[in-house]
């Protein structure tokens, strides 16, 4: 599965360690994983980030278009991302 675009610039802090400073990957390329995979434990994590405004809907619809655009199994992303837009 592709990337969505920007994924390299959208890596988010979440602490430091010592001199070690971390980053969790890109959540909109997390999420869009998540949404094709389709696991209704994962359905439910996209939901949670999307109702707490830790992602933003918008977005993740953008994301979802440019993976499909370059992605074999779009057809399933697409149905999966409307079943989980659904349940919001």
């Amino acid at each position: 599965m592709p990337l969505p675009g920007g994924a390299d610039e959208r890596h988010q802090p979440i602490g430091h360690f010592g001199p070690l400073r971390a980053y969790i990957f890109d959540p909109y390329s997390i999420d869009v994983m998540k949404i094709d995979r389709a696991f209704p434990a994962d359905i439910e994590d996209v939901r949670f980030l999307i109702q707490g405004g830790h992602i933003d809907l918008a977005t993740l619809e953008r994301c979802v278009a440019d993976v499909a655009g370059r992605y074999e199994e779009a057809a399933d992303l697409w149905r999966h991302f409307a079943e989980m837009r659904r349940g919001l």
